[in-house]
Order: structure tokens, then sequence, then C-alpha cells
């Protein structure tokens, strides 16, 4: 593993952008996993610029969301995927279909939890969506910061 360490975020989103272009390059059909939050804002803007400049393409990649919550309607804007959509997904050319969420959010939180349990790749945790109420977000094992 290589640790960069990086003056600012605009550096960290050039860094990451680079890597994944050179993925793309390397292997069109690639699958993403794409992280929500502040973190990757400054990479999906770099990629974005780099489509628009004809530099890369998602044509024929593939993508999922990272984590969900469940019990949001599919419409909500603090879904997960939603905002994937929003930051980066409608702003580059993945095709339609591409790009995938977590399928727990459209069960309630304890079939979710009860699924989740008998699969051995995926956890749940209780989380609060920033809205009333509570909702439980799933995160795949591989996550270190379930914080």
């Amino acid at each position: 593993m290589e640790v960069i360490i990086c003056e600012d975020a605009a550096q960290i989103g050039t860094i990451a952008a680079d890597a994944i272009e050179a993925l793309l390059t390397r292997k069109p059909d690639a699958v993403l996993g794409l992280a929500t939050g502040s973190s990757p804002l400054t990479i999906y803007d770099e990629l974005s610029a780099r489509y628009e400049a004809g530099a890369v393409s998602f044509k024929q990649a593939r993508g999922f969301t990272l984590d969900e919550y469940v019990g949001l309607p599919a419409d909500h804007p603090e879904r997960y995927r939603n905002v994937i959509d929003t930051v980066f997904v409608s702003r580059v050319d993945f095709a339609s279909g591409a790009v995938t969420g977590n399928r727990a959010i459209a069960g309630t939180p304890s079939r979710a939890t009860a699924s989740a349990s008998r699969s051995s790749s995926s956890t749940v945790r209780r989380s609060t969506p920033g809205m009333d109420g509570m909702a439980t977000r799933w995160r795949s094992p591989s996550m270190t910061n379930t914080g």
C-alpha cells in the first residue's frame, strides 16, 4: 500500500481521479464502489470534469453504492443512491441501470436485519440519517469506518 500525503482536497481529488481514469483505460468495464459523504466529492468533481473534457468514459463501467439506509422512501433526498445520482452518476455517462444500490431499502428494518443475519457478507447497524426517527444502514464488512 502506498500512502500519499496531500496538501488539500483538490490534490486528493486529482490523484484519486488519476487512478480511476487509469483503471477505466485498462478495464473499461470496471466495477466501482461509490461512497457518499464529503470525502469523495472532489474526486467526483474531477472525474466529471474529465468526462466533460472527453478524457474518461464510464459507458461500460458499473458502480454500486457502498451503504444505504433501510426504511427511507425511494425518493428521499438522503437515500444514498439519490445522493450518488446527484453528485456523480448524473454528471457522467454511466449506462442506464449500471449503478445499483443495496436492495435492503425496500424492506423494513427488522426484515433487513434478519436478511443480513443470514448472510456472511453484510452487517446491519442503527444510524440516525438526519431526520425524525431511526433508519437502519447496511454497510459492507469491508468498510473499516463504521462510525
